[in-house]
């Protein structure tokens, strides 16, 4: 619920979910529905008079069906497809001013995974590739009102590999392609119709290298990146600027004298590398500028 001096917006959300796993032999299948009802009501009221009451509903269904079967003692194969939805904010609503510029529609999507593990004594990998299919993606269009893209899409590959060197030392790397296109938007007369989703990394990677001091206590370093993106606003990709590049390097120490205690000290961006969210050429929020330093004890009981 948001209130002003003279206005109040609610959201009520009311849900609805199962699940059920089924193991046969070496394959396990899953399913998993949600059903959910969200209510929105805008109300204005000025001195002792009372204006009419806006309201909007939806009831929205979201679903994941997937199996995993082994086809032999180090091969895996697993494929998933699922529907889901992302309701919107009460801000959505509101431009940049604060004036009530009508409900927006809530975001679905449709999306197919087909994936491959490989196990062996010392190495894990794990390739997924994606395809995912998006009706009515939120964003904010060039006369700052938040509104609907009709149809977009991403699909792209994410990879994953643990490697043991020997007891002591052991890597970690993940990578993620994306391809995020504006595939139809009825607004500006199509002019969006195939422009690159903003904000969307192409490249993402992780690579850590984990030192096992002792069956107790381990450390871990960590780099990650992330490529250069269109700014947040340049929906037609036309801008000077573009999104800089993500660099951090992140540190973890932990230590576990037994099951119910455990000790953590945590170190981002160890070398105060400089990041910010670039909506438009020379406008930019601050983000990543600072090392942070996290000590945590954690006791089960």
């Amino acid at each position: 619920c948001i209130r002003d001096r003279i206005n109040t917006t609610t959201r009520n959300n009311t849900a609805l979910f199962t699940s059920l796993q089924y193991k046969n032999n070496d394959t396990t299948y899953s399913i998993g529905a949600r059903n959910e009802t969200v209510k929105y009501e805008y109300k204005t009221i000025s001195g002792a008079q009372t204006d009419p009451k806006w309201g909007d509903s939806h009831n929205l269904e979201a679903y994941d069906i997937g199996f995993n079967t082994k086809l032999d003692p180090q091969t895996t194969i697993f494929s998933n497809f699922n529907q889901a939805f992302q309701a919107p904010l009460i801000d959505r609503f509101f431009t940049s001013s604060g004036a009530f510029n009508g409900f927006m529609s809530p975001a679905s999507s449709k999306t197919l995974n087909l994936g491959l593990n490989y196990l062996t004594d010392r190495t894990k990998t794990k390739v997924t590739l994606y395809k995912s299919n998006i009706s009515n993606e939120m964003y904010l269009n060039s006369s700052y009102e938040n509104t609907n893209l009709d149809e977009t899409s991403k699909q792209g590959i994410e990879l994953q590999n643990s490697f043991a060197v020997n007891p002591k030392w052991s890597t970690n790397v993940s990578y993620a392609y994306t391809d995020a296109k504006i595939d139809k938007e009825g607004d500006n007369a199509g002019a969006l119709n195939g422009k690159t989703n903003p904000m969307t990394s192409k490249h993402n990677i992780s690579a850590s290298v984990i030192y096992s001091i002792s069956d107790k206590a381990k450390m871990t370093l960590t780099q990650k990146y992330r490529s250069s993106a269109f700014a947040e606003e340049d929906y037609s990709n036309t801008f000077t600027q573009k999104q800089k590049a993500f660099n951090s390097t992140d540190f973890n120490f932990s230590y576990s004298p037994n099951e119910d205690l455990e000790f953590n000290l945590d170190v981002e961006n160890l070398f105060k590398t400089s990041y910010g969210t670039w909506l438009r050429a020379d406008v930019i929020y601050p983000g990543n500028f600072t090392r942070n330093i996290n000590a945590s004890l954690s006791y089960k009981f």
